[in-house]
């Protein structure tokens, strides 16, 4: 990177530079082990001079990969191994996806730009693959492609480093407290011959959230998608005060053979084709899984094997061992025409006193079926997802969900409690009325009362099987007993500028004090007020509307400046908990996009 533009970089940041500063030598700072010394100089330097790439693969998906992807999809039509539900885990599939043809041509806008993110598999397919270079300085060892900070290309081995970097701070006239974010980090990845991947990841915050986030932290005891944290007060800045919290996820990934491959690490998953998803969502925090992915045909098998923590850290004193749950998954997704998919899933959460219980592992069974061999009370769910691609318009998708389910009780109208049932159905539009790159998706959520909440597993534990983990929901972040409709609206007129606005209105039944409503779905569903006449939104009724604004412009590749602007009303029958949001605010970030709270 040119000097001059290294210092114009410093200048315009050194307020970020005082705050980090200010958490290096805050005496109550989280992490104050040795190593804060060797990355305090690191992450100044990076913080600076960072452009990255970001995958479809471990951390969150790129949203201009997955928009390519759904153009590309419309209209091109799908390869038979495409299956857009496992964005976490499409990344050999979406680079046939895009370019085994010429695909490129539908996302004229992003092909520059997609043609850096896979730059290496498009050189490593036509022997164009870039030599290391020995000459020309320190500087030259960087940035020799625009997508990667630094990158070493050996036979049979790869290594990128790429430096993560996010500074926000805005006001919100409804609130005293100033909005920041301060996210500092580093990305390490690359491959061991042709069949091992490996990647890690590793970010330090600081962060003021928004009020409703506030309230639901204090709530849960939990930050949304974060594990650890304390409290955090700059010791220079009077009015910045908030959460310290780390957060890294890393996993490995090895081909077994043509057609499975499994993933072990610490991270998240995501299975759905929409905004959110009722099956499992990427909203609660980094856990353990073993994964194993089966591609063959037109069918695409996943078994998911998972660690879970059944409360947060701050539900026990300090030093405690969080007592453990464990979820198996999976799903089967099949492409039955080009337009066409859809997939089933099965779920089981459940507890034992001396670990996993091993007649789980079976991958190709019914959870259901094991779980009345054991005559075990766990948690199972089941469910199924569909996609429907109108060819050079749109795509309608949706999911169902049952927790439980009565047949003879659905249809009475008594309103049974043991009805847990969800639904999803949504539709994106692509180029809406003949406007290239403006894009629309609406979608609809709902979850009855009690959804997703359980009991405990095992007699005498009070670990209770609901579908969590950390104290945060596995599946739809307002968790049950809500109603929620969607709208997005994209415009990306260039390269450089995307604007997005959204739209939110949702409807939530929480719990009054002391009754179970089934708002809850950390509560144990047994303390539930009544076995009948329950219904959607039943109890203490919140009411959300929300519209925010988002303008990115991207002058480097994954280097971006943001404008938000976000407008919230949160109401109940009892004003004195009404909590509304007037907030206007600026981003700098690199190699992330931001956080998905939108709830």
């Amino acid at each position: 990177m040119p000097l001059f533009l290294c210092h114009r970089i410093w200048k315009r940041m050194s307020d970020n530079i005082y705050l980090l500063y200010d958490f290096i030598a805050n005496r109550n700072a989280v992490y104050s082990f040795s190593l804060s010394k060797v990355m305090t100089r690191s992450f100044l330097v990076f913080s600076l001079m960072v452009m990255a790439r970001t995958l479809c693969l471990g951390q969150e998906p790129n949203p201009f990969i997955l928009r390519a992807l759904d153009k590309t999809e419309l209209y091109v039509g799908s390869n038979e191994n495409f299956h857009s539900a496992l964005r976490y885990d499409i990344r050999g599939a979406a680079l046939d996806q895009l370019f085994k043809g010429n695909e490129l041509k539908v996302n004229q806008v992003n092909a520059v730009y997609l043609q850096n993110e896979y730059r290496d598999q498009l050189w490593l397919e036509d022997d164009k693959a870039p030599k290391d270079s020995t000459s020309g300085g320190f500087w030259s060892s960087f940035y020799k492609t625009p997508e990667t900070f630094f990158k070493v290309r050996k036979d049979n081995f790869s290594l990128d480093i790429d430096p993560v970097f996010y500074f926000g701070l805005g006001d919100d006239s409804k609130d005293d407290e100033t909005i920041f974010q301060n996210t500092r980090g580093l990305t390490v990845e690359g491959k061991l011959g042709e069949k091992l991947y490996f990647y890690t990841q590793v970010l330090e915050t600081q962060r003021r959230f928004f009020n409703y986030i506030e309230r639901d932290i204090s709530q849960r005891n939990a930050i949304p998608g974060q594990g650890f944290f304390k409290e955090y007060r700059s010791s220079i800045f009077s009015s910045l005060d908030g959460w310290d919290y780390l957060n890294s996820q890393a996993f490995i990934n090895y081909q077994i053979s043509d057609f499975v491959n499994f993933t072990f690490g610490h991270g998240r998953n995501f299975i759905g084709n929409g905004y959110h998803s009722l099956l499992l969502n990427d909203y609660a925090h980094n856990y353990l899984y073993l994964k194993f992915n089966t591609v063959f045909w037109k069918v695409h098998y996943q078994n998911i094997f998972a660690e879970l923590s059944a409360l947060a850290g701050r539900d026990l004193p300090g030093n405690t061992l969080l007592p453990r749950k464990y979820l198996a998954a999976h799903y089967l997704d099949v492409n039955l025409t080009k337009n066409f998919s859809i997939g089933f899933f099965e779920s089981v959460i459940f507890s034992r006193d001396g670990g996993f219980d091993l007649q789980y592992l079976n991958p190709i069974m019914l959870y259901r079926a094991v779980e009345q061999f054991s005559d075990s009370p766990d948690n199972v769910l089941m469910g199924l997802n569909a996609k429907y691609n109108v060819r050079r318009f749109g795509q309608i998708y949706g999911q169902l969900l049952i927790d439980e389910l009565r047949v003879s009780e659905a249809f009475s109208g008594n309103g049974w409690w043991g009805n847990k049932v969800g639904y999803q159905i949504g539709v994106k539009v692509l180029d809406l009325l003949g406007v290239s790159n403006l894009d629309w998706l609406t979608e609809f959520n709902t979850a009855r009362p009690f959804t997703y909440a359980h009991r405990p597993s095992v007699e005498n534990n009070d670990i209770i099987a609901s579908y969590s983990h950390y104290n945060q929901p596995l599946a739809h972040p307002l968790g049950s007993n809500f109603r929620e409709w969607v709208n997005v609206i994209s415009y990306q007129p260039s390269a450089k500028w995307h604007i997005q606005a959204k739209v939110f209105l949702a409807t939530k039944g929480e719990d009054n004090a002391d009754e179970n409503n089934g708002g809850d779905l950390l509560k144990d569903y047994s303390s539930r007020v009544s076995d009948f006449g329950n219904f959607t939104t039943q109890g203490l009724e919140r009411r959300v509307s929300s519209t925010a604004i988002y303008i990115t412009w991207m002058p480097m590749h994954n280097f971006y400046v943001g404008v938000e602007y976000l407008y919230r009303r949160d109401n109940t029958e009892d004003e004195r908990v009404d909590l509304n949001n007037n907030y206007f605010g600026l981003s700098f970030r690199v190699n992330t996009f931001t956080q998905k709270l939108d709830y």
